[in-house]
């Protein structure tokens, strides 16, 4: 609180200190009311930037609102985290910036138009279906460049070994496997209904999804371009968890975060609800940590709005 005192202005309610270490002076005030055109020079940019980042500084206020910040700390630095997601969504004007932000983000949006479909015949509602059921398709695509990326030299058989041990103790020991390959094996045992077979983790289409993407704020089914977003961020999120205990252990461990990955992810649906049978549209976007080497270009279309 701001006091105005027989002794000084701007005083400090708890010590009586001046704020701004020296005292209030009528000479620098004046000084400071002559230089005010340069002042206001100086800080334009910034005002300007306050003024057209809306929609970006919206974007940051949802990501805090929508998500349980209070888990990310198994994968991130959650003020660092936000550091890098306001220099892509609202970046302040060079002169402006202190450090570079790395930009190690990755970001998805998508806006869409919800397909439309109908309840069976059986269902006592009629109406628009927005969010079709997404399939095996989808996740067999996906699983097949993400085992590109992880085994650049053909997959083996060895990581159905590892789903396998992963899902019966819970660890498996590190053992020079990579990271990548460790987060696979995991990713896989959180979305798919039973260990794959050795035939099965190496022919990625014979993989069996269960069917259920367990994603906040759109209950049991998503649009099967946030369903993608979602299972790119749940594996980058899974892979970070893996890097940061493999960097202080030699023992890999689920220790209970299997069920809440999902929850994990930074996500954003615009506006802040679920879509309804009524919408036409869907908005919002996925960050998560940037994956080295993976071409996104095959997993995401290149385009910012989709239709």
């Amino acid at each position: 609180m701001l006091l105005g005192r027989a002794s000084g202005f701007y005083a400090c309610e708890s010590c009586c200190g001046p704020l701004a270490a020296d005292a209030f002076s009528w000479r620098s005030h004046d000084v400071l009311r002559n230089r005010a055109n340069e002042i206001n020079r100086a800080f334009n940019p910034l005002a300007e930037w306050w003024s057209d980042s809306n929609e970006g500084l919206d974007v940051l206020e949802q990501l805090v609102a929508q998500n349980a910040l209070t888990t990310w700390h198994v994968w991130c630095d959650t003020r660092e985290f936000f550091r890098q997601a306001s220099a892509q969504l609202a970046p302040v004007p060079r002169s402006f910036v202190v450090a570079d932000n790395g930009h190690d983000l990755t970001c998805l949006r998508w806006d869409i138009r919800l397909t439309s479909s109908r309840w069976k015949d059986t269902d006592s509602v009629r109406g628009r279906l927005p969010y079709p059921s997404v399939g095996q398709a989808l996740y067999a695509g996906m699983l097949t460049r993400l085992h590109a990326w992880a085994f650049p030299n053909g997959a083996r058989a060895q990581g159905a070994s590892d789903m396998l041990a992963l899902r019966e103790k819970g660890c498996i020991d590190k053992n020079g496997r990579e990271p990548g390959q460790l987060a696979l094996a995991w990713f896989r045992l959180l979305f798919e209904d039973a260990s794959a077979t050795p035939f099965e983790w190496i022919n990625t289409r014979r993989a069996v999804w269960s069917g259920r993407l367990r994603a906040r704020h759109v209950g049991a089914h998503v649009q099967r371009l946030p369903a993608r977003a979602i299972l790119l961020g749940a594996f980058a999120v899974m892979l970070e968890i893996t890097k940061r205990q493999l960097a202080s252990d030699e023992t890999f461990h689920l220790n209970g975060l299997r069920p809440t990955i999902p929850s994990l992810v930074p996500l954003v649906y615009q506006p802040w609800y679920g879509p309804a049978l009524v919408d036409d549209r869907s908005r919002g976007l996925v960050m998560f940590p940037s994956i080295p080497d993976l071409d996104l270009k095959a997993l995401w279309p290149p385009m910012r709005h989709v239709t």
